[in-house]
């Protein structure tokens, strides 16, 4: 009984960390990025105008598979200084590493590496 009890209890703990670590993500992109987002992108990449047809006004902060790609282009537009564009307000040196920096923190949506065992698994 307590065989078939432990692999279910495991998974809704590693749920209930997970949705932990997701919340204080989302928290920490509320407090962080979106602002900068929000003042720097919004009126070219937002809901009214969304420029080569990129939004970020949507953006939460978990950064699910398939907005990875997406946040590796704008961290390259970011170091490179392509974006904002010249002729537009720019971010500061801090704002510009804080989006940077945000982007290379680890995922709790992201997939976990499998550990490997100390002995093989008996046949």
């Amino acid at each position: 009984m307590i065989s078939r009890i432990a692999p279910t209890l495991l998974f809704v703990l590693a749920t209930m960390v997970s949705a932990k670590e997701l919340a204080v993500v989302q928290k920490d992109f509320q407090r962080t990025v979106r602002p900068v987002l929000q003042k720097f992108c919004f009126d070219c990449h937002g809901e009214n105008k969304s420029k080569a047809r990129i939004r970020v006004d949507y953006l939460d902060g978990t950064v699910p598979d398939k907005e990875v790609r997406h946040w590796e282009i704008i961290q390259k537009q970011l170091l490179e200084e392509e974006m904002p564009p010249e002729d537009e307000a720019q971010l500061s040196k801090a704002e510009r590493a804080a989006l940077v920096a945000w982007k290379r923190k680890p995922s709790p949506t992201a997939p976990r590496p499998a550990r490997a065992r100390s002995s093989p698994r008996p046949k």
